[in-house]
């Protein structure tokens, strides 16, 4: 009876993960190690705009992303419009600590074009990530204000997902704004999806729902998996054994959870196994 409960709950684990959609493809998609942590981002970006006059403004299309890279303790994203002779550089900083990673400090470059004087910018905003999420978000619009005037920077985001390996839960924000309109660019302020915004997570009831189904992943879940099966087979065949005697309950739990014991009536004769 157990072998078959144990048969089908491994069966169902692998129908759930086989279930799932495939992702979606993206023009852009990076591989990128934020200290530690490995991550997958994918980029549709619809545009990026740059407005300070009339005859110095930019627009960047997701083509025009040259390179997004890790250099030292920076992020850095490049954009280059070779038929208008414009680019842009945006560089931030990140710490990265045990369960997140934080994005700041960042400064933006800008040259319209070879005429106008290259533009020199900091963005006060604080970006959080969980690095046991994976982000989708989809339809946003980002604006970075330089003043109160509508001088500044505005990203326009189709698409980006942000996986982190080994994710066990999502954030999927649907058109909904991560900045407030009326914020300029150099105010400090802290966007954090699903944490500080009042939205939610979408928690994934077995990390093989993991869309980043690698090695190191499945190693840790098989672990975990049969781990947790099998503390439940002892204790289930530990309370077979004390139906007809209720003073050996404890004593029968403490030799099942440690196995130093192998005879008696409350030890499981035939499986001798050490937990972690």
């Amino acid at each position: 009876m157990s072998l078959v409960m144990f048969s089908l709950l491994i069966s169902s684990i692998f129908i759930l993960k086989t279930s799932l959609e495939a992702l979606p493809e993206f023009n852009t998609s990076f591989n990128v190690s934020l200290g530690n942590t490995r991550v997958t981002i994918e980029l549709d970006l619809q545009h990026m705009e740059y407005r300070f006059s009339q005859t110095n403004n930019a627009t960047f299309f997701n083509e025009h992303i040259k390179t997004l890279d890790i250099n030292g303790s920076e992020l850095i994203i490049t954009f280059e419009n070779v038929i208008n002779e414009s680019s842009s550089e945006i560089k931030c900083g990140f710490n990265d600590s045990e369960h997140e990673i934080e994005i700041s400090g960042c400064y933006v470059s800008i040259q319209s074009n070879q005429t106008n004087s290259i533009g020199n910018y900091s963005i006060g905003y604080k970006f959080k990530l969980a690095k046991n999420t994976r982000y989708v978000l989809s339809e946003h619009q980002i604006p970075l204000n330089i003043d109160e005037t509508e001088q500044g920077l505005e990203f326009y985001i189709n698409r980006i997902n942000i996986t982190f390996r080994c994710f066990t839960q999502m954030c999927v924000l649907i058109n909904q704004s991560l900045v407030p309109l009326t914020k300029e660019m150099n105010d400090s302020f802290e966007i954090y999806p699903c944490v500080n915004d009042g939205r939610s997570y979408s928690n994934l009831t077995d990390p093989y729902l993991s869309m980043d189904f690698d090695t190191e992943c499945v190693t840790k879940t098989v672990f975990w998996t049969f781990r947790n099966i099998l503390i439940i087979l002892l204790f289930f065949l530990c309370a077979t054994h004390v139906i007809s005697d209720r003073q050996n309950i404890y004593r029968c739990f403490t030799v099942c959870s440690t196995s130093q014991e192998k005879d008696g009536r409350c030890a499981v004769k035939s499986i001798s196994i050490s937990l972690i």
